[in-house]
């Protein structure tokens, strides 16, 4: 029986590409190693970031102008180098808006020119999202109380 991963994270693959990957496993494209094992730098793995970096400009028309790069890590790992990379050894601001958003804050926390604004952005949000959605039913009820008159 196959069994379907719809979490985040890796996906289901089809059953022909993991078939390919078995049997490249050992031996990728006749290079005498696997996949693996081989170098970052070697000509072999070159060819596999390439050729993967032609098919996602294809699939999603990336223009040249863009630049594609392949970081290690998942989601934790990019909501931490994303500040840090903008802010660039100034002043980093950061809204934490919920459980994902929290996670790399330990790891920023060594970052000095942090600053969360948290305690102020999310009160004053609050109050503002309280306050539309009473406008919103207030003007539910004034259109309801129209359509009797």
């Amino acid at each position: 029986m196959t069994i379907y991963n719809f979490s985040a994270g890796p996906a289901t693959l089809p059953k022909p590409v993991l078939e390919k990957a078995q049997a490249e496993l050992l031996n990728y494209q006749d290079s005498g190693m696997s996949v693996l094992e081989m170098s970052h730098r070697s000509p072999e793995f070159d060819k596999i970031i390439k050729d993967a970096e032609a098919t996602l400009r294809e699939l999603m028309a990336i223009p040249d102008n863009y630049k594609v790069i392949f970081l290690q890590g998942g989601a934790s790992t990019q909501f931490t180098m994303v500040p840090l990379n903008l802010a660039q050894g100034k002043k980093a601001y950061y809204l934490v808006g919920g459980s994902w958003g929290k996670k790399p804050i330990l790891k920023l926390s060594s970052f000095q020119k942090l600053f969360l604004l948290n305690q102020f952005f999310w009160r004053h949000l609050r109050i503002l999202f309280t306050i539309i959605s009473q406008v919103l039913i207030l003007q539910r009820l004034i259109q309801k109380l129209l359509m009797f008159t």
